[in-house]
């Protein structure tokens, strides 16, 4: 089989040789150019992100248009605002009702500070002094009795009074000392346990309303703070440049038809609202299909076709990861690569 390929390879040659001499070309080992050509997307690679601060999710009532230049202080976004009013206004009404709350349970800690001295200072010492002078008062009739006894003693022995009012004088004796002990014991049980009592319901009074102060302060200051994160977000609502520049609406998801960013959209926070490209650090974004990923590497030349000019440029990165596959895309694999573009191209 080799031999007749080259006899028929050889006389292929020498008729062509024979017919044609001119079309001829010497063949020499070399390198194989392979081109790669897709379309891609013009973008900066050093973006100022222009995001929603205000929590949850929010209206868009009004959008500048993207490519407009601004300066710093223009308006490039508003939130509506209503939601975050009613807020603000019924923070208000709250602080207004923490404070007099605050204020009211202040004035039950002085007075449970103030019962303490109260009741040491005056209805203690009241009660103790009133018991001491019933014991005085006690000690006294029982000094008393006790000198009728013993005179009713002799004036039974001279025969002047009878048994029976002796023993009445006697009875007399008995019963003004226990009239001491009882008021000697309610002196002591005052001292010693009701004093006690009382100052452990007047301190446990103090340390309840102390604790409930702290919680008005702190509820007012959750209070306030809520008021003051309402009114921040409230300015918020209107997004302002802080510098000059172009402002462009963020890509949109490769299934939308129109930009995440439009007038009654909805957004919430964190979210990026309009890029402001750095217009000297510019790049180009493709999606190179999975079946010849494996040879484009960072590195490689590029040429960039623009309306009306052409760029010598370079790949800077290839991703490891591809684009998510779906239906928008007709479930084609592709990875995401950057191409530099020349800063003084642009």
């Amino acid at each position: 089989v080799v031999a007749v390929s080259a006899a028929v390879m050889f006389s292929t040659i020498g008729s062509s040789s024979e017919t044609d001499a001119g079309m001829t070309h010497t063949i020499t080992r070399g390198d194989m150019l392979i081109t790669v050509i897709e379309q891609g997307t013009l973008e900066s690679a050093d973006n100022t992100e222009i995001k929603c601060k205000v929590r949850g999710y929010s209206t868009v009532t009004w959008v500048i248009e993207s490519g407009t230049q601004v300066k710093p202080g223009d308006e490039l976004v508003r939130l509506d605002t209503k939601g975050i009013e009613e807020t603000a206004s019924l923070q208000k009404t709250n602080v207004h009702i923490a404070t007099a709350t605050l204020e009211k349970t202040r004035a039950n800690v002085a007075r449970a500070s103030i019962r303490i001295d109260a009741y040491l200072e005056g209805r203690f010492r009241q009660r103790v002094t009133t018991m001491e002078t019933g014991v005085a008062i006690a000690q006294s009739n029982l000094s008393s009795a006790r000198k009728m006894l013993d005179y009713s003693e002799l004036l039974f022995k001279r025969g002047y009074v009878t048994e029976l009012e002796l023993e009445g004088n006697a009875f007399t004796v008995t019963q003004a000392e226990l009239e001491l002990k009882v008021k000697q014991t309610e002196i002591d049980v005052l001292k010693r346990f009701t004093k006690a009592m009382e100052l452990e319901s007047l301190r446990g009074n103090l340390k309840a309303s102390k604790s409930k102060f702290e919680a008005d302060q702190a509820g007012l200051a959750m209070d306030q703070a809520r008021l003051a994160r309402a009114l921040e977000e409230l300015q918020f609502c209107v997004v302002r440049s802080d510098r000059n520049g172009m402002v462009i609406y963020p890509s949109a998801a490769a299934w939308k038809d129109v930009p995440d960013i439009t007038e009654g959209a909805s957004v919430r926070k964190d979210q990026v609202l309009l890029l402001m490209p750095d217009l000297s650090q510019m790049q180009v974004k493709v999606g190179i299909h999975e079946s010849i990923i494996d040879r484009i590497r960072p590195g490689l030349p590029a040429r960039v076709t623009l309306p009306g000019k052409t760029l010598d440029a370079e790949v800077s990165s290839v991703a490891s990861v591809t684009r998510p596959a779906g239906w928008w895309t007709g479930n084609v694999v592709k990875y995401d690569t950057i191409i530099q573009v020349p800063s003084v191209a642009v």
